[in-house]
């Protein structure tokens, strides 16, 4: 079989075309693939982002209800009232012993 010039240039037209072809059809799937991997993460990402949100907001008002002058007023009540009078006024004394008759090797 003789090969001309006319039948190896149609050859590779034709190759090329198709490797062109192949070529575009790959990247379709790969750009594909990868949009939709892209997609699922953000996604993901938004019901984070939606979960944060809502704990963020449960502490918020966890820290108002605790911090609110109403509930630190029933603190207070709740000490003082837990306290007699006797105890928060309460003076404690305290003697020593008279160290002038003995000597400081009995120590």
């Amino acid at each position: 079989m003789i090969w001309n010039i006319k039948d190896l240039k149609d050859t590779l037209f034709l190759f090329t075309l198709a490797l062109i072809w192949g070529s575009i059809f790959f990247l379709n799937v790969w750009q594909s693939t990868e949009f939709h991997k892209i997609e699922r993460e953000i996604s993901k990402n938004i019901l984070m982002k939606e979960s944060l949100i809502k704990e963020n907001e449960e502490i918020k008002i966890s820290i108002l209800t605790k911090s609110s002058a109403s509930r630190i007023d029933q603190l207070f009540q709740n000490s003082v009232e837990n306290k007699s009078p006797t105890d928060q006024r309460m003076i404690h004394t305290i003697s020593l012993p008279n160290l002038k008759g003995k000597n400081s090797d009995d120590y």
